[in-house]
């Protein structure tokens, strides 16, 4: 998921990068009222769906949404050059890891 793809005389290149940014925006819908907001979820959730990669910058978007104080949806898109369901298994499980440490304040 650190890899960016380039192709050059009519071949893709793969390129490992040591870190690559990854930019988490944040939309909040928390003063929507409920219907509108389960909808507008929705939406946020079908367009990240449909929206193209561009693989020469990242091949994973991350989106999070304010539903409420306490309540919050992490849209995680990931190209399919990059992530199957084996490898999505590994990080929805290291992603739930690090938020219980974090819940505990665990570093």
């Amino acid at each position: 998921m650190r890899s960016t793809f380039h192709e050059a005389e009519g071949k893709a290149h793969q390129i490992t990068h040591e870190q690559l940014p990854l930019a988490l925006a944040l939309i909040d819908l928390s003063d929507e009222p409920g219907s509108d907001r389960e909808s507008r979820l929705q939406h946020l959730i079908d367009s990240e769906t449909n929206r193209s990669f561009d693989l020469q910058q990242a091949s994973l978007r991350c989106l999070l949404v304010k539903l409420g104080d306490d309540e919050h949806v992490l849209i995680l898109t990931a190209h399919h050059i990059v992530a199957d369901g084996w490898s999505l298994g590994i990080l929805v499980k290291e992603l739930s890891a690090s938020y219980s440490a974090a819940l505990q304040g665990i570093e």
